[in-house]
């Protein structure tokens, strides 16, 4: 298979795009609970950009970002005489924005990889963020209950990954 050199120049421009854009976020180490909450807002910021050619499968990570931003409020607010438990609850918003960001680089990665093995290493790239991720949404609903904001957008996501094995399995049979 013949790849014109110039797809495999921009390809490689865009992977170091992608990697380094946001590297001056992960610089400066926060220190208190409002740096954190910026931190977070900053992640988010970046999952929320748009992504030209990936808008269709970005939208599960838009929801999860926008569904545990609430979660989060709900619960810095519930707790906002408990200092400690904020500052956990800012840890586990960063750790989780961080993660869906990861998850979105790593799907423009995928995207511009043209390598045989293009999808294990979006699945060992993803593999902590997906692990992070399942650990503070199940925190959270564990702490708002039917509250939760992501519990909702969980089920959707578990309901569409069922219905997904259904269709794979009656193929195979």
């Amino acid at each position: 298979m013949y790849i014109p050199i110039w797809i495999l120049f921009a390809g490689v421009i865009v992977y170091f795009y992608i990697k380094n854009r946001n590297k001056d976020i992960l610089d400066d180490v926060p220190r208190n609970i409002d740096e954190l909450w910026e931190l977070a807002e900053s992640y988010k910021r970046h999952v929320l950009e748009k992504s030209p050619n990936l808008e269709d499968y970005l939208q599960d990570e838009r929801d999860m970002i926008n569904s545990m931003e609430r979660d989060m409020i709900r619960l810095k607010e519930r707790y906002k005489h408990d200092s400690e438990k904020q500052k956990h609850i800012a840890n586990d918003w960063v750790d989780f924005a961080k993660a869906i960001w990861d998850t979105k680089s790593a799907r423009e990665r995928l995207d511009v990889n043209v390598g045989d093995d293009a999808y294990d290493i979006f699945d060992e790239a993803t593999k902590e963020a997906f692990i992070v991720t399942q650990e503070i949404t199940e925190r959270v609903i564990k702490d708002l209950g039917e509250d939760s904001a992501m519990k909702i957008v969980g089920d959707r996501m578990k309901k569409r990954g069922e219905d997904a094995d259904d269709i794979l399995n009656k193929n195979n049979i």
